[in-house]
């Protein structure tokens, strides 16, 4: 027989947390000692402490581990148990989901606190839900957290060689955001030029986010110097429309991701991977400029 010092060593297990056991009828020392109170336990009971460890590993309160354990439970019940286990776990799963892709968009743009004044008015958003064909972007690319508004400075550059970036007839470009290590492997393709560059590239997997500025690419195009290709596969996206200047973009982003998503049937179909497309209509956020931004999505697992 093992005293309770020698039996919380076997297990693992604290001897506050045996008692409380005890207390509870999960578990009864096979002989306590009159005279000096000393609680012995047998080397088979180690199995049953570990069995208790392993139920409250999958999440099971205490008092369903209880009824798991009990002796007059049916294989059927046993099964009926874990099936909701399982079920409450996978909602859980899914909330967790989305509060990850929530905060990494709210990362990824900066929203000010002060969006969830707007939380209880009445939210319009001018949307379209389409298939949108894979196709590849080259640009040029910035990793970081936009700490210190590098992406508009990325549009700047991208724009003082506009000739040299753009195919001629070039009417769309793209804003390529994304979480590195969300890309699957082999879908990355770099064409560098200069040292800086490449070392940058080596460090892709430690960045917070990526964002590529860059026009559709089409193949057999030589690539200027310092450009990287993305590539965007097939996919459902979700199309809002943005309207007005840059200092109310964060707004239009809190209203995809905490409003209308949540709201929707649909859930990101990658977190922190959305595109910015700039067509005619943009006039570099004047009042009536217009902007879409691409939201790749996929049906919501459980509703």
């Amino acid at each position: 027989m093992l005293k309770i010092g020698e039996f919380s060593k076997s297990t693992g297990m604290t001897i506050k947390a045996l008692r409380h056991y005890e207390n509870l009828g999960l578990i009864h020392p096979y002989w306590i000692d009159k005279y000096t109170g000393y609680r012995y336990y047998e080397e088979n009971q180690v199995l049953l402490v570990r069995r208790i460890a392993y139920l409250k590993s999958l999440g099971f309160s205490l008092r369903e581990v209880q009824r798991l354990i009990s002796d007059n439970l049916t294989e059927e019940e046993q099964i009926r148990i874990f099936e909701k286990k399982r079920h409450d776990v996978k909602v859980q799963f899914e909330q967790d989901q989305w509060r990850l892709s929530a905060l990494d968009q709210h990362l990824l743009h900066s929203f000010p606190l002060d969006y969830l004044d707007q939380s209880t008015k009445e939210i319009t958003m001018e949307l379209e839900i389409k298939k949108l064909p894979g196709f590849k972007v080259a640009g040029l690319l910035y990793f970081g957290k936009n700490e210190h508004q590098e992406i508009p400075a990325l549009w700047g550059q991208f724009h003082a060689r506009s000739k040299e970036l753009c195919p001629p007839g070039t009417k769309v470009t793209y804003g390529v955001c994304r979480i590195p290590s969300q890309q699957p492997v082999g879908k990355l393709e770099y064409a560098y030029a200069g040292e800086n560059e490449k070392k940058q590239a080596s460090n892709d997997m430690t960045v917070d986010f990526e964002y590529l500025a860059g026009a559709e690419y089409k193949e057999g195009r030589p690539l200027p110097e310092g450009t990287v290709i993305r590539e965007v596969p097939e996919c459902t996206v979700a199309i809002f429309k943005h309207v007005g200047g840059a200092d109310t973009l964060y707004q239009t982003y809190n209203n995809i991701y905490n409003t209308w998503l949540p709201a929707s049937a649909y859930q990101p179909l990658e977190p922190g991977f959305d595109l910015e497309v700039f067509t005619e209509e943009f006039t570099f956020f004047a009042p009536d400029s217009v902007m879409y931004i691409y939201v790749p999505i996929k049906p919501k697992t459980n509703r």
